[in-house]
């Protein structure tokens, strides 16, 4: 097994479980050795740094660790170029950055390699850079990493900006879509339904990921952007895989499919009218009360056509009022509905708060399973 750095992201409880669902969804051995709330490091086997990269929304990059403290047996470099950056970043309360910069210069001398440092405490180094003349390494504890896979943001702008049809509103951020696929722990080839679906870039990004997909959208318009998005993605990747968008109220989707066909549900539902403005309390529990009919008539249908043990990511509303925060008694519903939530890891209890900047509804993600 070797040993790996994971630089979290900037939600770190939900990079964490995103991390740990994949493990477990793609048979990777795993053991934490240490985390904080920007680092994780464990050790696996059998692990491709460059398809997880690919696949992980939370995760910023991936360090494969190289030395504990003792320099002498580190693969610095192995490239045929004598000329070439280098950037070290520190996390955590690692002590090692003036012993190893004076071993790195060290061996670049004896190497007679012209090597140049760039100075940022925190990376952001560009996963382009991965293929020039450039080494970064990351120093956590007593760890020393070198960063073997970066995350591409730039990627998730093209996806978003070739996409044929947009509407931020209805629609979440690609990096969230793939953690909650993960969390979902949705294998490939599996079904994998968004019953809220928007203009499905849950759906997109499954497919990305090999999964066959089928989502669920009340508004006729939003339906019929949803599949154009999908084909365009289909024929852009040349993807083969099923795909279907139901124009219909995701209360009914116990009458669209078959009885345990889902293998997992992914969505972000409808959580209320727009707010333009903090509401009152009066006027959130007014919304909380449309939505608590809505959900439990969902959860009410979900429960026929989830598989056994198939698992359900998904987003509820949390409302910000002027004498504080209201939500809906989500616990009730489950306990009704047939669901119970999914523990993840023992020191990460769900749901986990997610905001966004200015937002009047913070966020909180589920888990969830059927209760047998």
């Amino acid at each position: 097994m070797k040993e790996y750095i994971f630089v979290l992201g900037r939600d770190p409880e939900l990079s964490f479980l995103e991390l740990i669902s994949y493990f477990k969804v793609n048979n990777i051995n795993y053991e934490l050795k240490k985390c904080n709330d920007e680092i994780a490091v464990f050790s696996l086997d059998k692990f491709d740094y460059s398809k997880a990269i690919s696949r992980l929304g939370g995760i910023i990059k991936i360090g494969l660790v190289v030395s504990e403290e003792n320099f002498d047996d580190i693969n610095v470099y192995d490239g045929t170029k004598n000329k070439l950056n280098y950037c070290i970043g520190v996390y955590g309360k690692s002590k090692l950055f003036e012993k190893f910069e004076d071993y790195l210069k060290k061996w670049f001398k004896e190497n007679k390699i012209k090597a140049n440092r760039k100075k940022k405490e925190k990376l952001s180094f560009d996963p382009r850079d991965m293929n020039k003349n450039i080494l970064e390494f990351i120093l956590f504890d007593n760890c020393v990493s070198k960063t073997v896979a970066v995350s591409n943001p730039s990627e998730y702008k093209k996806r978003d900006d070739e996409r044929p049809y947009n509407d931020f509103v209805k629609s979440i951020s690609i990096r969230l879509a793939k953690i909650l696929i993960n969390l979902s722990q949705a294998k490939e080839n599996s079904i994998l339904l968004d019953p809220f679906c928007g203009m499905g870039i849950i759906l997109q990004e499954a497919l990305l990921m090999n999964i066959n997909v089928f989502g669920v959208e009340l508004e006729k318009d939003t339906s019929k952007s949803a599949l154009k998005n999908i084909k365009f993605t289909v024929d852009k990747y040349k993807i083969n895989k099923r795909f279907k968008i139901y124009n219909n109220d995701a209360v009914n989707i116990s009458k669209i499919f078959k009885k345990n066909s889902i293998d997992c549900v992914v969505s972000e539902p409808f959580l209320g009218p727009y707010l333009k403005k903090i509401p009152t309390r009066e006027e959130a529990l007014k919304i909380i009360s449309n939505l608590n009919e809505l959900y439990s008539k969902f959860f009410n249908s979900l429960k026929d056509v989830l598989k056994k043990n198939g698992k359900v990511a998904i987003i509820f509303p949390m409302f910000k009022t002027k004498s504080g925060r209201v939500k809906i008694d989500f616990e009730e519903i489950f306990r009704k509905t047939g669901f119970k939530i999914v523990n993840l890891c023992d020191n990460i209890k769900l749901p986990i708060m997610y905001k966004k900047e200015k937002s009047i509804i913070d966020r909180e993600i589920y888990v969830l399973e059927r209760d047998y």
